[in-house]
């Protein structure tokens, strides 16, 4: 998972200037809508993401890339989510959709994933309890809980 959104890299580009929203989104977008995207609320069309990078001098940057990246770090908060809630049909899908970050070069995604598989194991009764607290806390750290009745909302 990338630490910077697009919005976040709108943002930090248009500040490093010293240019305004305003000033950004003339002729292009509003300055309510610059705002969403840097808030992360809104994922940009390509042609405005690519209007407002031009304008920042920054056209070198790849819109398919971060779209990419956004798209994987709502599908990782949905999996926590999931998780959380003990929806095992939704940590399927979810799983299945980053299947492709336990090969990543980013220890982070490896990591996430690794994680996020061993709890779907645990939840689908392919491991013990005790197979589970080994993979989820090395060092003996975690709160140890038993898999409640009816399977919902074991995690917190």
């Amino acid at each position: 998972m990338k630490e910077q959104s697009m919005g976040r890299i709108l943002r930090r580009i248009r500040i490093e200037q010293g240019m305004t929203q305003e000033a950004l989104v003339e002729g292009i977008c509003t300055a309510g809508y610059l705002s969403r995207v840097e808030n992360g609320s809104q994922i940009p069309s390509r042609q405005i993401y690519q209007l407002l990078m031009e304008r920042l001098g920054e056209s070198g940057y790849s819109y398919a890339y971060w779209q990419e990246e956004e798209e994987k770090e709502q599908t990782c908060r949905e999996l926590l989510h999931a998780l959380q809630t003990w929806q095992k049909e939704h940590v399927d899908e979810k799983l299945l959709k980053l299947q492709k970050m336990k090969g990543a070069q980013d220890i982070r995604e490896r990591q996430f994933y690794g994680m996020a598989h061993v709890i779907w194991l645990y939840m689908n009764e392919a491991i013990p309890q005790e197979d589970y607290l080994a993979a989820a806390a090395p060092s003996g750290r975690v709160m140890r809980r038993e898999r409640p009745e009816g399977d919902r909302g074991w995690i917190r």
